[in-house]
């Protein structure tokens, strides 16, 4: 599971192709929530990855470079449940839980935000959240 810390990261990294928030298309949702205990990740924002051997393009790279990496952490630290590193688009922090996050359940039972993107509420912070990433907003 990918998940931003922002709704502008969230933004940002799902409607990165055509850097358009359509608000309708494919029925997109916000849906926030507040963990309900602490997860065991991985830090990335530091010297870390140069300490092992590798760059910041861990997450600037190439997906597939990323993704092969994050396996050999998966590996290594068996007791890690994710990665916590800045987003390659708005430098922002971004989460990214392995499967083993779920074992001991970290969400909680109702989400915090759960609404639909063309819900006429969530108008004005999608335009302000496309002013701040230079977005369009459908």
């Amino acid at each position: 599971m990918y998940a931003a810390a922002d709704i502008v990261t969230a933004l940002a990294e799902a409607f990165q192709q055509r850097r358009t928030v359509n608000r309708r298309a494919d029925r997109p949702w916000l849906v926030s929530f507040a963990l309900s205990r602490e997860l065991t990740l991985l830090d990335l924002t530091g010297t870390f990855p140069v300490s092992v051997g590798g760059s910041m393009t861990l997450v600037t790279g190439p997906a597939l470079h990323a993704q092969n990496w994050s396996r050999g952490f998966h590996d290594a630290y068996p007791t890690i449940e994710g990665l916590y590193y800045p987003g390659s688009l708005t430098n922002r922090p971004v989460v990214a839980l392995y499967e083993r996050a779920l074992d001991l359940g970290p969400f909680p039972a109702t989400p915090t935000v759960h609404r639909a993107l063309d819900d006429p509420l969530l108008i004005e912070p999608l335009r302000n959240a496309c002013r701040t990433l230079g977005y369009d907003l459908l």
